[in-house]
């Protein structure tokens, strides 16, 4: 396995086989120290975001993701419930001591928690099971006993207003709680048909309903008030109600997917945290109207891409804490006069906060981090988690490693909560916080006009809106690699070539490609999963809807996808589609962020649930698509005739996305292309498309970028995040090997600033462009196509019980299937039925 060298003074050398020493030299003085590999040290941990977090305070592991967090009523413990990839569980921590008291296991747990009026029972969310978890609760030792659990009855089903046409989503989903003033009735949010509804706490029995808005997260009751206000994550709202009788009094806008609410003691102001715009709304409690609007973001200028989800008042009122998710910080704020807050300054955390609470006494304060405190390598497997295994079967892994066994740890199982328990922090320590912070964060507000990477001789700009002779982009997203699994066996990149199971006799077109144009052995991707990692590729974002959401989709049994809508999945800042449409540049997709429809009475009709997307769609690849399950080197005829058609038109659209996805492969499933013939379709279909478009008149304007949407299904020594991805254009820089940090958000922005088109978000504006993999003249070669080395006809065997198994998964969509079903077939198939499939389990807790 290859290290990267550094230069004395901290810098890479980068290997430049083809370059002059001139280029070498300048390429050499322009790396910064944000060319490295993700690494954990004391100085900082950086992730393969580029982001670097330097957590305060002491760490309680919890295992997963921090859901829902809150004080029991004497301040003792601390109450959390997890609900992300590893088993759910509700957990009592010593706020003394900070020692784990207790931990139950439960079946499912969304956001939503709350004490009763005595202070002896705890109810917690169960999600997407349609029941309200109880507890009685021991205040002497902070323990919990299980009581039978609330059943809600009388749910009038999914509304059908805000539900995706999926197969798994037939429950609805418990959102936030709270107790009315009368301490007589509770109050549930049903997330999913967007209702406040008024329960009987002893047996669930539903008393009234009301109608909220899209999406309701969480309940705030006004003290001194029959007044219960809701957020309404989809609309952008908080809903007023009478707390008695439910009778609606009002909405009031807010920002952009509002999550939390909290009142002042007195109940003359409510905080709202609104995740996608960067912001706290504070509301009068009387007038019921927005009187301040509080930025959390870092910079005065920055877009989307702080994520506020989470917020606790000190208790003597004067300051306010907020949860920064995507910036990995804690914005404290003084609220102490009405209309005249102030930000004093930022707390790094974890990875991605995702609830708070502060001590009775002040002195504490508790950060719950969604994702822990590193990203790590899948592969060797450090356990804790669930591990995955791969056989490689002489014949079809064509590394040095193969007929031997890879076993690997699954990249959600590696991203363990935490707890951070932090001190109090006076005025210069604070400061030496905020400085923590500005440091961890690549971005800064002159990145939304001009880049950071100057003095390159390239055809990227580094400046927005200056004109490059790359008119023509064409992104292709392909499915869940990671670069050990393709690149591997290149000898000139940092890859395990034990790790490679789709090496060149299966993909010779990515190889090719890899080698005549640049490789990059040091990319990333921004998400974990396909659900995430599109929302990242398209967007350079994800919403905090979707980032709670995935990881329970893809536990083990899944516990579902709580059917969310535009409202709380699109990331604030757009998709680059839109930001197309903005600008007025053409655009175009081929089967990203679509769907089919056809009957016997209508044409078949392509549509998308993007409202940009609408008439910009490919309908000859979706029709291609369903031929023959879509096998990629035969759709690509779909679009190589379209870009002929173009040709003969004179005009060709200035960016087209692709969904390019057969290396996802269909597992098992009976008379169904093997894994190797699926990625092999990939790769021959892919080396078609620059065949195409390298010998068409478009060819010296265009750029087309190559990455995988996640790299959640394979082993990487480096890190879980690690991807295959290629840039080819008649600007690369040929022959180069470029081991620079690049991300999903690297791409987008180099994409942007070749149309363009300004960031989306804080993360492609500080997000490292590929400028020094282009460079500043074309070499106008074309690319020829290599014909499969593997049988493209190869299928699955038909009969046999594995088989019948992966015949039942659904493989309509990518990760339609759940994985980890998938993961046992394959584990059973190599390992034989009598060795147990390992369990997933919590990290150490």
């Amino acid at each position: 396995m290859k290290t990267l060298r550094l230069l004395a003074a901290g810098l890479l050398v980068l290997a430049a086989v083809g370059l002059t020493a001139a280029e070498q030299r300048e390429l050499a003085a322009t790396a910064r120290a944000r060319v490295d590999l993700p690494h954990a040290a004391p100085s900082g941990t950086l992730l393969p975001s580029g982001w670097v977090l330097h957590p305060a305070g002491r760490q309680i592991a919890t295992g997963d993701m921090p859901l829902s967090m809150q004080l029991s009523p004497d301040g003792r413990f601390l109450l959390v419930a997890t609900g992300g990839y590893a088993p759910c569980r509700v957990l009592a921590i010593n706020t003394g001591d900070e020692q784990l008291q207790m931990s139950q296991g439960i079946d499912q747990a969304w956001q939503g928690m709350t004490f009763g009026p005595g202070g002896d029972a705890l109810y917690v969310s169960g999600g997407g099971r349609d029941l309200i978890w109880k507890y009685r609760y021991a205040a002497h030792g902070g323990e919990l006993t299980a009581e039978p659990p609330l059943l809600v009855a009388g749910l009038k089903g999914n509304n059908p207003a805000f539900m995706p046409n999926r197969k798994d989503a037939s429950h609805e989903w418990i959102a936030g709680l709270a107790f009315a003033p009368d301490g007589k009735t509770l109050l549930a949010l049903n997330n999913t048909a967007g209702e406040l509804l008024a329960l009987e706490p002893a047996s669930g029995k539903l008393l009234l309903t009301a109608k909220c808005g899209d999406h309701p997260n969480a309940i705030a009751i006004r003290p001194h008030h029959s007044e219960a206000w809701v957020t309404n994550q989809g609309s952008g709202t908080v809903s007023c109600f009478n707390s008695e009788t439910l009778a609606k009094e009002g909405d009031v806008p807010v920002g952009t997917q509002p999550m939390a609410i909290l009142f002042s003691a007195d109940g003359s102001r409510a905080f709202v945290v609104n995740s996608g715009s960067n912001s706290v709304s504070v509301i009068d409690g009387e007038t019921r109207a927005v009187t301040e609007t509080i930025r959390t973001a870092l910079t005065p200028r920055a877009p989307a891409g702080s994520t506020p989800n989470a917020l606790a008042l000190s208790p003597d009122g004067k300051k306010l804490f907020v949860t920064n998710g995507d910036n990995n910080d804690v914005v404290v704020i003084d609220v102490s006069a009405p209309s005249a807050s102030r930000v004093l300054g930022f707390i790094p955390t974890g990875w991605y906060p995702t609830s708070v609470a502060v001590s009775a006494n002040g002195r504490k304060l508790f950060v719950g981090c969604g994702k822990g405190l590193q990203s790590r390598p899948s592969y060797p497997r450090v356990g804790g988690g669930v591990g995955l295994d791969i056989y490689n079967r002489p014949g079809e892994s064509y590394g040095p490693a193969h007929d031997s066994r890879i076993e690997f740890d699954y990249i959600c199982s590696l991203l363990g909560g935490s707890i951070s328990v932090i001190d109090m922090p006076g005025d210069e320590q604070l400061a030496r916080y905020t400085h923590q912070v500005m440091s961890g964060c690549p971005y800064r507000d002159e990145l939304l006009t001009e880049t950071a990477e100057q003095g390159i001789r390239t055809v990227i700009p580094s400046k927005v809106g200056t004109k490059s002779p790359i008119e023509h982009v064409l992104y292709i997203i392909k499915e869940n690699r990671t670069y050990d699994q393709i690149f591997g066996d290149i000898k000139e990149g940092n890859g395990d070539p034990g790790l490679c199971l789709f090496g060149e006799k299966v993909t010779p077109n990515h190889h090719a490609l890899a080698r005549e144009f640049v490789l990059l052995d040091n990319l990333y991707c921004n998400g974990e999963v396909s659900e995430d990692g599109h929302q990242w590729c398209n967007a350079a974002l994800c919403s905090d809807w979707t980032e709670k959401v995935y990881p329970a989709n893809y536990a083990t049994p899944s516990r579902g996808d709580a059917p969310g809508s535009e409202g709380v999945t699109v990331p604030a800042g757009g998709y680059l589609w839109d930001a197309c449409a903005r600008a007025g540049l053409a655009y175009r997709t081929y089967g990203e962020f679509t769907s089919f429809h056809s009957d016997k009475e209508s044409a078949p009709v392509a549509t998308s649930g993007s409202p940009n997307l609408v008439g910009h769609v490919s309908l000859k690849w979706e029709l291609a698509g369903r031929t023959n399950h879509g096998r990629d080197y035969q759709k690509v005829d779909a679009f190589i005739e379209e870009l002929h058609a173009a040709e003969a038109a004179g005009a060709w659209p200035n960016y087209m996305v692709m969904s390019l996805g057969e290396d996802h492969t269909v597992g098992l499933t009976p008379n169904r292309p093997t894994p190797w013939a699926a990625v092999a379709s990939n790769d021959v279909g892919l080396g078609r498309i620059v065949d195409a478009v390298s010998h068409s008149r478009f060819w010296a304007s265009t750029a087309i970028f190559v990455i995988e949407d996640d790299a959640q299904a394979g082993p990487d020594h480096v890190d879980a995040h690690r991807t295959a991805g290629l840039v080819i254009s008649p600007y690369i820089r040929r022959h180069f090997v470029d081991h620079t940090l690049y991300t999903t958000s690297s791409f987008l922005r180099t994409m942007e600033l070749a149309l363009g088109l300004p960031p989306m978000s804080q993360y492609d504006a500080g997000a490292t462009p590929l400028v020094r993999s282009f460079s500043d003249h074309a070499n106008l070669k074309p690319y020829v196509a290599l014909a499969a080395r593997t049988d493209l006809a190869a299928t699955n065997p038909a009969a046999g019980a594995l088989a019948r198994a992966s015949k039942r998964l659904d493989f309509s969509e990518y990760d339609r299937c759940p994985p980890e079903e998938l993961n046992r077939i394959l584990w059973a198939a190599i390992k034989g039925p009598r060795t147990a499939y390992p369990a997933p389990v919590a990290g150490p807790i």
